[in-house]
């Protein structure tokens, strides 16, 4: 089953998300992942208007993964929607979801300057 990414309901502190199938990766066959915030210090990434965007937690950084990402291919892309995944399951840190985030930035060329740990 393959749907549009995009939100599907947002509140204040958290937000319900489709992510679609992707071939290659794993787990995102679930259709809806419940956002909880999970902080990290922030990552500053440019947006499409050229603008700056301060990312300061997993559920921010997965959604602008799914539905702002300039370009939705890379390995280091991937991999950085998989480590949002892998947060929300408690498998991998925040922290290692904010250092596969930033490297997909780098791969996609918005990444500006993060606060370093």
């Amino acid at each position: 089953m393959s749907l549009t990414p995009g939100i599907i309901r947002s509140s204040f502190a958290s937000a319900t998300l489709f992510l679609p199938e992707d071939k290659g990766t794993q787990s995102w066959g679930r259709a809806f992942i419940s956002m909880r915030e999970l902080p990290f210090p922030s990552v500053t990434i440019t947006t499409d208007l050229g603008k700056t965007k301060d990312i300061e937690s997993v559920g921010v950084a997965a959604l602008w993964l799914v539905a702002h990402w300039p370009v939705q291919t890379g390995d280091k892309y991937q991999a950085a929607r998989q480590a949002c995944l892998e947060a929300w399951d408690e498998k991998v840190t925040c922290t290692a979801c904010r250092d596969a985030f930033i490297e997909a930035a780098k791969e996609a060329g918005i990444y500006v300057t993060h606060k370093r740990l």
